[in-house]
């Protein structure tokens, strides 16, 4: 092999290996952010398709409770309610008929000639008894092109069942309302979002036929009203599609959206087929320009050589020492600086590698930069330092690990961990450690401040405000709701390493600490109680309510205790 095709070869290998390299790292990122943000558009849409269907079935329903309030006014004669409820009928949204029974389910009457002959049947007790106790009754869709689902809502005077109400109600438009949702948010895909009833049933008018797949995942874990639940589907004879589904609130409906891979991600296959273009580009280029240049290696390619053995042998102090001005020149010049360079970076990889060995031993983040300085001993011991020290703890966790999975538990108390730290380190706390679900952070320590006092209490005033946030989101998604306590107090402390040569702690050990755990302790649910030392320090900046409880824990004097006002 000739040193020409040896070059290009090298030249083609150095261009396309990081050019290929960076272009499949893009792709991967691509790929992952694509399918994230496709999982949120659908669970997104889906929801908001749900909320029109579920909005379109209240609407119907509401439509038939004001019909039936009409006709149970004692203040109106008979016939002035029969016309109220008939022009309430002709002006309804959702209704073309209302069909009237007795108290014991029999048909007495129908407003409006449009309603079909099944809601002239006899009510059955089932559904007379649902329907009084919960207020509505929604039953099956019926199958054909004129989809109709049946309506039962009772009639109520003087807190008595006097009667019922129903009616048939085209449940066509709900699904035309959906497709134009799908057309806006996934056009030129049909039937994106279909709008499934108990039966699993698309309520389109026209045939559409779903994938054995989705029947059966539909029957295995029926979808939840609360929680969309993400899908990859392989049809057969087409290609795989993502998917969404989430249950209805108030029918044992169900919607689903689909759209195929290629679809959803477009750009990736783009710019799949854009980088390989790329890659053949640079791939052609490189290779010809090491064809040219080849020639200008020969002779420094001696010393070069001699460099890189000496490299390779972890000997940087060798250099080529080549003057000339052209590219071989330059690179000569080059890898002398190179050697340079990694002799430096060798000598700070080493240091950097026992500040490593340090760290590994060394907690708190905030001493990081004192430990890379030098400025911090690593010896076992502390000081005594005038601090605030912050408990806050789950309440109620126990039952909380009851209801959640274990997975989700953590799931929960990772995000709660991590805006509360984020708010500790906003008003230059430290945190301390965490404690099953409890976290403890101080003011004042590695580096001493002096509103250590006001700092804390500012960080756990935000921490409620920020939790009333987080509430809102995990209810949504977990249906819980979590609660803290924080306790709060100022004193003084050692603070220092504690535990052994191989493995310690930075942390903080005093009587202060053990007054702020055994503050949390007492506090109720959003309540934050401090120390008497703590309001002392905090002067005019907060208002504090002294309580009739003490600290006591075998005390001599008991401490007297105060709860912040919010």
């Amino acid at each position: 092999m000739t040193l020409r095709l040896k070059m290009a070869l090298l030249s083609v290998a150095l261009a396309v290996l990081p050019t290929l390299t960076a272009g499949v790292a893009l792709l991967d990122a691509n790929a992952d952010a694509l399918e994230v943000t496709n999982r949120e558009l659908q669970i997104a849409v889906a929801e908001h398709a749900a909320v029109l269907v579920d909005g379109y079935l209240e609407a119907s329903a509401s439509e038939l409770e004001t019909v039936g309030r009409a006709l149970t006014r004692r203040d109106l004669p008979q016939d002035q309610r029969l016309e109220l409820a008939l022009t309430l009928v002709d002006t309804a949204e959702h209704l073309d008929h209302v069909v009237i029974y007795d108290r014991h389910g029999r048909f007495i009457d129908a407003i409006s000639d449009t309603s079909p002959g099944e809601d002239r049947a006899p009510l059955n007790a089932a559904v007379r008894e649902t329907a009084a106790s919960t207020g509505r009754v929604y039953g099956e869709t019926s199958p054909g092109p004129d989809r109709r689902m049946r309506v039962v809502v009772p009639l109520v005077a003087r807190d008595e069942v006097t009667g019922f109400v129903g009616s048939a109600v085209v449940v066509g438009p709900v699904a035309a309302n959906v497709e134009s949702l799908s057309d806006a948010h996934f056009r030129g895909v049909s039937h994106a979002i279909v709008v499934l009833d108990e039966q699993h049933r698309p309520l389109t008018s026209e045939s559409l036929e779903l994938d054995p797949g989705v029947q059966q995942v539909l029957t295995a874990a029926p979808p939840s009203p609360r929680l969309a639940q993400s899908l990859d589907l392989r049809p057969q004879g087409s290609p795989p599609q993502v998917a969404t589904v989430i249950g209805l609130a108030s029918r044992p409906w169900s919607v689903l959206i689909r759209v195929p891979q290629p679809v959803a991600y477009a750009s990736l296959f783009a710019a799949r087929r854009f980088i390989g273009s790329g890659v053949l580009l640079v791939a052609v280029i490189s290779g010809l320009l090491g064809w040219l240049y080849a020639n200008r290696l020969t002779k420094p390619l001696v010393r070069l050589t001699e460099h890189a053995r000496a490299l390779a042998q972890q000997d940087y102090a060798v250099r080529t020492h080549l003057d000339g001005s052209d590219e071989i020149g330059t690179l000569g010049r080059a890898l002398d600086q190179a050697s340079e360079e990694i002799e430096s970076q060798t000598d700070r990889l080493a240091r950097e590698a026992e500040i490593r060995g340090d760290l590994r031993r060394y907690l708190p983040a905030p001493l990081v930069e004192r430990i890379v300085a030098r400025e911090q001993s690593m010896a076992l011991g502390g000081e005594h330092r005038d601090l605030t020290v912050l408990f806050a703890d789950v309440v109620g966790f126990t039952p909380l690990t009851e209801t959640l999975k274990p997975q989700v538990v953590v799931q929960l108390l990772n995000e709660l961990f991590t805006i509360t730290t984020e708010i500790v380190f906003r008003h230059g706390g430290t945190v301390d450690k965490f404690i099953g679900d409890c976290v403890m952070a101080m003011w004042g320590a590695p580096q001493p401040r002096e509103d250590h006092a006001c700092a804390a209490l500012r960080a756990a005033d935000e921490i409620f405000a920020w939790l009333e946030t987080g509430n809102q989101r995990w209810r949504r998604i977990y249906g819980v709701t979590v609660e803290l306590a924080i306790g709060v107090n100022s004193g003084t402390a050692v603070v220092g390493n504690v535990g052994s040569d191989v493995r310690m702690a930075y942390t903080a050990i005093g009587d202060c600490v053990n007054v702020a755990a055994r503050l949390e302790t007492i506090a109720r649910p959003g309540q934050i109680l401090v120390g008497e030392r703590t309001v002392a320090l905090a002067g005019d900046d907060f208002e504090f309510a002294r309580l009739a409880e003490t600290v006591q824990d075998g005390r001599a004097q008991p401490i007297p205790i105060f709860e912040v006002i919010r």
